[in-house]
């Protein structure tokens, strides 16, 4: 089933896809756009069996874009689940007879979201879905701000009915209260509304089950252990209290109640809940970024060769082979380094695994310095070289130093003013490390030199992107070698990497 969710709200968006994932939809299945331009822009060009919109319900303009003579012929008729913000009915005058829809208005339930798809659609995902009877229970699973002004809840598990009435006075005003006896009351109620539950306020002394124990089931489950406790009790003694942390509980009031010290407790731990449900949401959605900036790396890494591989294959059609040859050089360098480009993620990310070996760098600084001079060109940049005629050893990841070499050179040629000079050199030390140094004419500006290698620190400068020197930094180290620079004289730069001994 190909679904399309559209709604201004990335909020509702997101909870509508959570509820279609539980059902089983596969994500691959399932797109969203915001405005109604993107619907008609998606489904010109993909097949759409089922559309959830929460748009303005403007029938004409939206008739207008579900014409099925425009979007693409799907071999299933189109469904429009409607998602109405008030309890008064949409003008559905003059929408295609084509189309099949039904409308459901907010706030709704996940059972009364998925009752609706499954009436609407008759699909064995929705009906599968559906429990055997529906309960009308308030669920997080609604959009975030069908519930943005309504009060916490809390659960007050109590035996004495005195006790409840003094807490219900003291808290009614601010928060939704609900009330059990005993634990298996409060167990009934957590199985059902578990979701919403904010702060659970227990007593300690029960019949059958104490507070103590009530508690520790709480914490071994998965679906109420995140839920905060507070114990009411009269027994303030320090192995009571103690008992209390043991199993779980975040604080504790004594009896009998003292409102200012109860309201100011329990604003304190529902304000820490809300805290912590902001930033598990938060992570999550971060790891999602994560996922796509990984997914868009590979897009774009397969997306680029095809051109470059183009360009590879007209260079055999150039007659000057000097020149043929500096082309197919630079573009199995950009290659290498597209291939190479979701290795600077996982460095960042700490997941990258060196896979070094002896390697002469001195011919690819002899590709990085020929790939320096067409950059140069316009500039009329002189680019000399020494200690890059014989073999320079070291034991590292070749490609990283295909990267690393071509960012250093680039930047040195970008800094150097007109007609200015570049000088490249490289060897071997005693011990057996290698050492690259490139100076150019032109210096850092002051203002960024502290921070020259954090990310995006040269950003602000005309042609930098700021990832350069930031980029370079990381490869080098992810070989346990060294990079640095200085500024002599106020007049030229110089870098210098050193990278480990051969093995």
């Amino acid at each position: 089933m190909q679904i399309l969710v559209a709604d201004e709200s990335r909020l509702v968006r997101d909870a509508i896809i959570q509820m279609l994932l539980a059902c089983g939809i596969k994500k691959k299945d399932i797109a969203s756009v915001e405005c109604d331009d993107d619907i008609a822009e998606y489904l010109a060009l993909f097949p759409v069996e089922l559309l959830i919109y929460g748009g303005h319900h403007d029938m004409k303009a939206l008739d207008d874009i579900l014409d099925p003579k425009k979007h693409y012929r799907s071999p299933i008729q189109l469904k429009v689940l409607f998602v109405q913000n008030s309890a008064k009915n949409i003008d559905i005058n003059g929408l295609s007879s084509e189309i099949s829809f039904h409308i459901i208005h907010k706030p709704f339930s996940r059972e009364s979201f998925i009752k609706a798809l499954e009436k609407l659609t008759r699909s064995k995902y929705f009906s599968e879905s559906l429990p055997k009877e529906i309960e009308q229970v308030a669920t997080r699973s609604i959009p975030e701000e069908s519930h943005k002004n309504s009060p916490p809840t809390i659960l007050i598990v109590e035996d004495e009915p005195s006790n409840i009435d003094v807490a219900i006075s003291f808290l009614k005003n601010s928060y939704k209260i609900l009330v059990a006896k005993n634990v298996k009351q409060a167990f009934c109620i957590l199985q059902k509304q578990h979701e919403v539950i904010d702060l659970i306020l227990s007593d300690i002394m029960m019949p059958e089950v104490d507070g103590y124990e009530f508690c520790r089931q709480l914490k071994q489950s998965e679906n109420t252990k995140d839920i905060p406790v507070i114990f009411l009790t009269a027994m303030a003694e320090v192995i009571n209290i103690t008992k209390g942390f043991s199993v779980g509980a975040v604080d504790y009031i004594t009896k009998p109640l003292q409102g200012d010290v109860l309201q100011a407790r329990v604003k304190t731990h529902v304000t820490l809940r809300h805290n912590q449900q902001l930033l598990a949401k938060q992570v999550e959605q971060l790891k999602e970024i994560a996922k796509l900036k990984e997914d868009v790396e590979k897009i774009t890494q397969h997306d680029l060769k095809g051109p470059l591989a183009s360009i590879l294959f007209h260079a055999e059609q150039i007659e000057s082979p000097n020149t043929a040859s500096a082309i197919k050089t630079t573009v199995n360098n950009v290659i290498s380094m597209i291939n190479r480009s979701l290795e600077l993620y996982k460095i960042e990310q700490g997941a990258f695994i060196l896979h070094a070996q002896t390697t002469d760098l001195c011919s690819i600084i002899h590709d990085a310095v020929n790939a320096g001079h067409v950059e140069g060109e316009l500039k009329e940049v002189t680019i000399n070289t020494s200690g890059i005629t014989q073999p320079a050893l070291a034991y590292v990841d070749p490609l990283l130093c295909v990267s690393i070499f071509n960012n250093l050179i680039k930047n040195a040629v970008e800094a150097s003013p007109q007609q200015g000079l570049v000088e490249v050199s490289a060897y071997n030390n005693i011990d057996g490390s290698f050492t690259f140094i490139c100076k150019n004419e032109g210096v850092i500006p002051v203002h960024i030199r502290a921070n020259l290698f954090n990310k995006y620190s040269t950003s602000n400068t005309k042609q930098g992107t700021g990832l350069g020197t930031y980029s370079a930094k990381l490869m080098v180290e992810a070989q346990n070698g060294r990079i640095s620079f200085e500024v002599l004289d106020e007049k030229c730069t110089v870098f210098t990497v050193k990278l480990p001994q051969t093995a």
